[in-house]
């Protein structure tokens, strides 16, 4: 398993993320990665003194890559969940994300007991937390699995789902670019608790990771970030 010295040595922290997931993590203009986790691992592959090296994965592909130790870290909207904890490691929570449906303004859909009907779908990321959420909050609702949020987006404007499960973090820069088009509908379907995952019995590199959050959160580092990549100011109920 990776420690301090071994990524020391290596010169470099291998760090799986997700794709298709603005703010936390997209492809920029230049073909790099970009977004608020993609600043918070370069800050922390900074205070290791060592580049960093992103690969690129699907939500079930998170944990995949620790458990088969291709990257050091998953930093990518990752949720703690019980079964992940089985499996692999995470450091303290450094945000947390309400879980909320978005629906096309005109739809006609106003809570989300309107969408626990088994004529509605919903289009959850596959391998995200909102797998095991929704139908436990909404037992009755058709699902749609797809690969990234933005092709959940995508579902939602086409006709595919009559609904999608993401947060406000990424609701409100969405519906600022296009004012009127969504409506976020009241209440929530839980709080993810977003976290670096780490190999299985990663102590001494969680430890290292742990410290790290506390200087970048003491340092207002992830609030500037956190507007930086969101455009508004970091909710008080964001913070762990």
């Amino acid at each position: 398993m990776p420690t301090v010295e071994s990524i020391q040595d290596a010169g470099v922290l291998r760090v799986a993320t997700l794709t298709g997931d603005a703010p936390w993590v997209s492809v920029g203009a230049d073909g790099d990665q970009e977004g608020f986790d993609v600043d918070l691992a370069h800050a922390l592959a900074e205070k290791l003194g060592v580049e960093v090296e992103f690969t690129t994965v699907d939500g079930p592909g998170r944990v995949a890559s620790l458990q088969s130790k291709k990257v050091d870290l998953t930093i990518g909207e990752f949720s703690t969940t019980p079964e992940r904890d089985e499996v692999i490691d995470f450091s303290n929570d450094y945000i947390l994300n309400p879980g909320q449906y978005m629906v096309v303004a005109d739809s006609g859909i106003q809570t989300s007991e309107d969408l626990n009907d088994e004529s509605m779908v919903a289009c959850i990321q596959q391998g995200g937390t909102s797998t095991d959420l929704v139908p436990a909050d909404i037992p009755n609702v058709g699902t749609l699995f797809l690969p990234s949020t933005d092709d959940c987006l995508e579902a939602l404007k086409s006709g595919q789902a009559h609904a999608m499960t993401q947060n406000p973090f990424y609701y409100l820069p969405l519906m600022d670019k296009d004012p009127g088009a969504f409506k976020i509908l009241d209440g929530t379907f839980g709080t993810n608790h977003i976290a670096v995952g780490l190999q299985e019995g990663s102590t001494e590199l969680a430890a290292f990771v742990n410290d790290f959050l506390v200087e970048y959160q003491k340092a207002g580092k992830i609030d500037a970030t956190f507007e930086k990549w969101f455009g508004f100011e970091m909710p008080t109920e964001a913070r762990p």
